[in-house]
C-alpha cells in the first residue's frame, strides 16, 4: 500500500481546526526497556499496520492520501527526565500530559508517539504514554489494534495476524432464491404501485428533513445564539493551557453494579460518565 486514499472523516479531522489526539495512560508493574521497546515497534507496528508508518498529503486535485514513508523511531519515542529521588512522581505525570495537549503532532511524520516515563507513582513503577492523531483510527479500533498484539503467542512474538481483513466471502445464492427474489420485486400491479408510494413518500420525507436541518444549521450560524451552557467556553479559551484531571474505579465495583442492573461493563461505565457530565451541567454558571 504505497498510497490509500484519506477516509472523508480523516480529512476533516486533519484540519487545524478539529486536529484531534487521543492520549492513552497505561501504567506498568516494571519499569521499560527502551531499546527492546524500539525493536518490537519496528518489528510489529510498523510492519502489521501500515497507517503507522505513513504521513498525510494532498494531491494536486484536493485529495488526501497516506504516502508510505521511512520511519525513524527514535523520532517517535520519547524518555523524559524527571528530577530524582523523589518517592511519587504522580504531579509530574499529570503535567507531563496536560503539557502534551498544547502541541501538535508534526505532519511531515507519522501521527503517533510513545512517551516512556520510568518513574514510580501512585499505582505503577512506570508510565506509557500514547499520543496518537485521531486520523489513524477511532478508539475502538485503537483498542483492538492493542489487544492484537498483547494477544500474540509468547513463543512467536513476531507472528503476523490479519487485524482486518481486506476481502470478504461470498456465497452464491441458489438459482430458485435468485428467481423468487426478481418475482417479488416486481413493480406492476397492486404491490408495485405500493412500492413505488412507499419510495416517493420515503424520498421527500428524507429531502424535507434535511431542507429543515439545512435551515436550522445555516440559522444557528447567521442569526441564533447558542444559550449560555456550563461546556460554552468564552472566546479564546482554546488558548488557555489544558489541565487533565483523573479518577479511579475499581473493577471489581463496576462488575457488581453491573450484575445487579444486568448490563454490561461498558454500561456501567458510560452510565458513571454520562452522570458526571450532568453534574458538570448543573453547575452555576459564572
Amino acid at each position: 500500500m504505497e498510497q490509500l486514499a484519506v477516509s472523508p472523516m480523516g480529512e476533516i479531522l486533519n484540519t487545524p481546526t478539529f486536529g484531534l489526539c487521543i492520549h492513552v495512560v497505561v501504567e506498568l508493574d516494571e519499569p521499560v526497556d527502551i531499546s527492546d521497546t524500539k525493536k518490537t515497534i519496528s518489528e510489529l507496528l510498523l510492519s502489521q499496520s501500515p497507517r503507522f508508518s505513513s504521513v498525510p498529503i494532498m494531491k494536486d486535485n484536493g485529495v488526501v492520501q497516506w504516502k508510505k514513508t521511512e520511519v525513524n523511531v527514535a523520532n517517535h519515542v520519547f524518555v523524559p527526565q524527571f528530577p530524582p529521588h523523589l518517592t511519587s512522581y504522580d504531579e509530574y505525570v499529570e503535567e507531563y500530559v496536560s503539557d502534551m495537549h498544547l502541541r501538535n503532532l508534526s505532519p511531515s511524520h507519522p501521527l503517533w508517539e510513545l512517551h516512556f516515563l520510568n518513574y514510580k507513582t501512585t499505582n505503577g513503577e512506570a508510565i506509557m504514554i500514547v499520543n496518537v492523531h485521531h486520523m489513524l483510527g477511532d478508539g475502538a479500533s485503537l483498542v483492538a489494534l492493542a489487544r492484537a498484539y498483547s494477544t500474540r503467542p509468547s513463543n512467536n512474538p513476531t507472528l503476523s495476524q490479519t487485524l482486518i481483513s481486506s476481502t470478504s466471502h461470498h456465497t452464491e445464492l441458489p438459482a430458485q432464491v435468485h428467481k423468487i427474489r426478481s418475482l417479488d420485486t416486481t413493480w406492476f400491479g397492486f404491490d408495485g404501485i405500493y412500492r413505488l408510494w412507499n419510495l416517493v413518500f420515503t424520498v421527500v420525507l428524507v429531502m424535507w428533513y434535511t431542507l429543515l436541518d439545512l435551515i436550522t444549521t445555516f440559522s444557528r450560524f447567521k442569526w441564533v445564539e447558542d444559550s449560555r451552557f456550563p461546556i460554552r467556553g468564552h472566546p479564546g479559551v482554546e488558548m488557555l493551557p489544558k489541565v487533565i484531571a483523573s479518577n479511579r474505579f475499581k473493577l471489581h465495583d463496576i462488575r457488581e453494579i453491573k450484575n445487579r442492573v444486568g448490563g454490561t461493563e461498558n454500561d456501567v461505565v458510560m452510565g458513571v460518565v454520562f452522570y458526571g457530565f450532568r453534574l458538570y451541567c448543573q453547575m452555576d454558571i459564572p
